[in-house]
Parts: structure tokens; C-alpha cells; sequence
């Protein structure tokens, strides 16, 4: 078979799937919720360190078994490699914990309520605008609850001074609006950014003639899923394009070659099966790859395909029809070869000149195994 010789290699992950993954909205926030249990395990770490140095023994043991549960959330952030609502319900629920365990020790000195500050400064960042509403309400109604009334009182460890008592629940409020605030002006320019990236992605891998995806994004695709991987299926590369087009651009001039373009890409949206990746290759060409493709199914589609574009006309303005055909070179890729992008393009591109040597308007179709044999 040549160089085309089946080989054991493992999928090469490239540098475009690890763009491709970061680009998802899914997996941003799935490594934002890593990222953030990480640093809120560490820091709840930290302040069981300190109040264990201040001779809290209680704060200390609160705040190790709130480390301990984001430690929890990271390894099974790690396992399920995204983020679910569980894991925001773990985080959550363990933060209203702490703050209740926090406000009814008060520790030694009556100081570790000021750690909860930390809440409404920035987790609105953590939980989002919505959910973090809610986890800043739940601890604040807390916070009201055990200082403003006698049933709370009645369950606090330390005794808060009448002014902390009224001051504490106003400030985190405050401090809570404003945290509010800066996440509100923080979410939407981040979404104004999403919304611009989305954008420019759809313009970098759109062809802006015919509408049809190009070139770029057929070699991401084709990088991310299929590159260096062995086929799971039998598949086919197909490579064709406009007989005669520059013949036909100087003739009638480039408008009449654009529309042609256009005419092709409108007879490809519904024509080949789902699953198949195409794009406009570049100029008159057009290639495609079906990844679940039988030989003589393969060599059908590609005949169809021929007839369907062989029948695309326009008006040149003069009330004469002006048509085209096409010819076409494809590749027959066997279950269980390794799939080599440029080599099974240039493969493409050398039976796609034999259909031009043959006479234009026919196709040829090889197995990735004879391709070698078609020389340019």
C-alpha cells in the first residue's frame, strides 16, 4: 500500500484542538469553576492555618472542612472534565455553612465574620450575577437572622456589641451591592467579547462569495477530528471543480464566474449526507469529505454530484444560457487507515487531473492504496 501502508500511531492532539476546546463556552466555564474551587481551597487553607495560630481551634476546623470540600469539587471537576450544577450546589451550600459557623463562634475576638466580606467582594465573579444573588442573600438573611433577632441570639457562641450587630448585616449589603455591580459591567463586556469573537470566527471560516465554509475552517476540522487518527469507517475525499472557469471569466467577465459560485454552493446545502465536512477550497475548486462512505456508494455520490453541477446555468445578460461542468477526483480511505491530510489532498488533487486529462466532465475515484499511480 505504499506509503499509505496501514501504521500504529496515537491521535496527535494539535495546537487547534486545545484553541478549539478553550473557544467553547462550556469549557471556559468548566475550567473557571476549576480554577476558582482550586483558589477558594487554597485561601480557606490559609485562614485555617491563621486561626489555628490565634488560638481558634473552632474557626480553624470550620474553615479545613470548607477547604476540604472545594478539594472534593476539584477532583471530581478533574474527573467530569465539566462543570454541572452539583458542583455549583457543593460550593454554594458549603460557603452558606461556613458563614452561619463563622457568625455563631465569632472566634476569640469576635473577627471571623470580617472573612465573609470576602463573599459579596468578589462572588459575584465565583457564582455569576443570578446565582450569586442568591448565595449572597442566603448569607445575608443568616447573618439578619442571628443578629437581629432573639431566636438567632439565642444561638451565638460570642457576644457582638449592639452597633456590630446593626452595622455588620447594612455593610455586607452594601459591599454586596457594589460586588453586584462590578459584575454587571464585568458580564457584559465579556459577553459584548463573546459576541465580537463569535462574530469574527463566523467571518474567518465563512467564504464571503458563496456563504459556504472555506478553506481554514475545513483544515481545522479536518485537524481536530480526523489527522493522524485511524479511520473507524470507510470514508471518501472528494476534490472538484468548474471546468473551463477561467476560459469561462474571460469570456463573460468575473460577475458571470461569481454567480456560477454562488449557483454551485446554493446546490450543495442539502446535497451530500449528514456528517459531511465541505468547503470552497479555493478559486473554481470545491473538496468534501464523508466520513462514513462506502466504495461504491462513494463513486455514486461522486457521479450525482457531477450531473447535479453539469446542469448549472445563468443568463449572461443577453438572454443566452451560459453552463458549466465539473470534473472530480476522490479518494477511497478503508476502514482502519490512518488518516494524513496532505498527503490524501495532494492524492485528491492527482486524480482530479486525470479527470481533466481524461477530457473534463468525468470522474475518477481511487483507493488511498493506488493513488501513487496517478502521477501528475
Amino acid at each position: 500500500m505504499g506509503k499509505y501502508k496501514k501504521k500504529e500511531e496515537r491521535p496527535k492532539i494539535g495546537k487547534a484542538v486545545d484553541e478549539g476546546r478553550i473557544a467553547d463556552d462550556g469549557y471556559r466555564n468548566y475550567l473557571q469553576m476549576l480554577v476558582i474551587c482550586f483558589a477558594i481551597a487554597v485561601l480557606a487553607f490559609s485562614m485555617s492555618v491563621v486561626s489555628f495560630a490565634l488560638h481558634e481551634p473552632d474557626v480553624a476546623a470550620f474553615c479545613l472542612i470548607y477547604s476540604l470540600c472545594q478539594g472534593i469539587d476539584v477532583a471530581l471537576l478533574f474527573s467530569m472534565k465539566k462543570a454541572k450544577l452539583f458542583h455549583f450546589l457543593i460550593l454554594s451550600v458549603s460557603t452558606i455553612l461556613l458563614a452561619v459557623a463563622l457568625l455563631v463562634t465569632g472566634g476569640s475576638s469576635g473577627l471571623s465574620p470580617f472573612w465573609l466580606f470576602l463573599l459579596p467582594a468578589f462572588g459575584f465573579t465565583v457564582f455569576g450575577k443570578g446565582k450569586g444573588i442568591v448565595v449572597c442573600a442566603a448569607v445575608w438573611s443568616c447573618a439578619a437572622f442571628l443578629l437581629w433577632t432573639n431566636a438567632g441570639n439565642g444561638l451565638l457562641q460570642y457576644e457582638y456589641s449592639g452597633d456590630f450587630r446593626w452595622l455588620y448585616p447594612v455593610a455586607f449589603a452594601v459591599i454586596g451591592v457594589i460586588g453586584f455591580l462590578f459584575e454587571h459591567v464585568r458580564s457584559k463586556a465579556q459577553n459584548e467579547l463573546v459576541e465580537m469573537r463569535n462574530k469574527m470566527k463566523e467571518i474567518s471560516e465563512t467564504d464571503a462569495l458563496t456563504g459556504m465554509k472555506n478553506r481554514y475552517w475545513f483544515n481545522r476540522k479536518i485537524t481536530r477530528k480526523f489527522n493522524g487518527r485511524t479511520m473507524e469507517k470507510d470514508g471518501m475525499l472528494l476534490l472538484w471543480d468548474i471546468d473551463l472557469f477561467k476560459h469561462l471569466n474571460d469570456t463573460y467577465g468575473h460577475s458571470a464566474g461569481d454567480r456560477i459560485l454562488v449557483r454551485h454552493a446554493q446546490k450543495l446545502k442539502d446535497f451530500f449526507p449528514a456528517g459531511t465536512l465541505y468547503c470552497r477550497w479555493g478559486g473554481e475548486e470545491f473538496l468534501a469529505f464523508l466520513p462514513d462512505c462506502g466504495y461504491e456508494e462513494g463513486i455514486g455520490i461522486c457521479e450525482k454530484l457531477r450531473l447535479a453541477l453539469g446542469e448549472t446555468t445563468i443568463e449572461d445578460g443577453q438572454g443566452e444560457s451560459i453552463g458549466t461542468t465539473v470534473s472530480v477526483g476522490a479518494v477511497f480511505l478503508p476502514k482502519e487507515t490512518v488518516f494524513h491530510a496532505s498527503d490524501l489532498f495532494t492524492a485528491c488533487d492527482r486524480l482530479l487531473y486525470r479527470s481533466k486529462n481524461n477530457g473534463r466532465n468525468c470522474v475518477t475515484v481511487a483507493p488511498v492504496s493506488e493513488t501513487e499511480e496517478y502521477g501528475e
